[in-house]
């Protein structure tokens, strides 16, 4: 999850150099629904936790595709959405 808090970062650095493509390479990558991250979260036996990280990774789809936009309040409605499964993850299971 660590990870997870460096590719926002990172993503919010990219944003304010303007480097959108690369800031949508990383959400997709970093945060996006890919398969290692699928199998990660089918591994978790609890349910709620398992539907908050596949709607998260889901925001991190949407997020990369908001940044290829290149539209910065459309990019940070995205960011907004993704880091609030973030907090919402972290106040329910305190991890």
């Amino acid at each position: 999850m660590r990870e997870h808090v460096e590719a926002i970062k990172s993503i919010v650095g990219l944003m304010a150099e303007k480097k959108f493509e690369d800031a949508s390479k990383v959400a997709h990558a970093k945060l996006g629904l890919i398969p290692d991250m699928q199998f990660m979260c089918n591994m978790f036996e609890n349910e709620n936790f398992r539907k908050l990280g596949f709607a998260f990774h889901r925001s991190g789809d949407d997020l990369g595709d908001a940044l290829k936009t290149k539209d910065v309040n459309a990019s940070l409605r995205a960011l907004n959405k993704t880091m609030e499964y973030c907090v919402t993850c972290h106040a329910s299971f305190r991890q």
